[in-house]
């Protein structure tokens, strides 16, 4: 079992939670939904470290957490059925394309509040990339974490579940890999008020923590 679990603090500018009402966010399908909008306007705190960027009808919007080590990485399309075409060409070296474009400025951004799970079974997908043997009873070779004695140790199945929650405070995320061992017999403007993406990063070595859409925070 690998666990990832943390409460990723408060923003480090936070959202008023006295400006955060009930408004229209348009899904992914084209239906419009009632949501919770957060907002935040930077051109009136001291020392707000939000960097935006806008190209080729993206808006890239960088949210530091409060040690400035990681932030949330806002993706919002122009238009508002946008995201697939965004996601389309989303590989790493364009996203860091993306984060490194951004600059500190004074923007107006609305984002709802969202809280989503996402689970999966992943043990096809792994199949598919060429981990086979694992998988079979009588080629798997797990004498390293077992004793032969025990039996034919495989694994039977791996499964993901991800947790991520958004407010005005802050973001709470965890997420889980498990996988079960069987024996054989065993200033600027930003409206996020459509379907987006968001990244969340770790700003000192560039690595990806999650990954997610938000397609109805409703």
């Amino acid at each position: 079992l690998r666990l990832i679990n943390r409460a990723f603090d408060d923003w480090d500018t936070p959202f008023d939670p006295d400006m955060t009402s009930t408004g229209d966010f348009t899904t992914l399908s084209g239906d419009v939904v009632q949501a919770d909008l957060m907002m935040m306007d930077t051109g009136s705190v001291q020392d707000a470290a939000i960097g935006f960027a806008h190209t080729d009808g993206l808006s890239i919007v960088s949210i530091p957490y409060e040690d400035r080590e990681l932030s949330m990485v806002l993706l919002v399309p122009d238009a508002v059925d946008g995201l697939p075409a965004i996601e389309a060409q989303l590989d790493q070296a364009t996203f860091d394309g993306w984060v490194a474009s951004t600059q500190v400025t004074d923007l107006t951004l609305i984002m709802p509040k969202f809280t989503f799970e996402y689970e999966a079974e992943l043990s096809n997908p792994l199949k598919a990339l060429g981990m086979t043997d694992l998988f079979d009873s009588t080629a798997a070779d797990l004498t390293g974490i077992a004793d032969p004695s025990d039996g034919n140790l495989f694994v039977s199945g791996v499964f993901h579940k991800a947790f991520v929650a958004v407010d005005e405070l802050g973001t709470e995320a965890a997420a889980a890999t498990a996988v079960v061992v069987g024996v054989e017999s065993a200033g600027a403007f930003v409206s996020a008020d459509h379907a987006f993406a968001f990244v969340i990063r770790d700003d000192l070595t560039g690595t990806v923590l999650f990954v997610g859409r938000v397609s109805d925070p409703s």
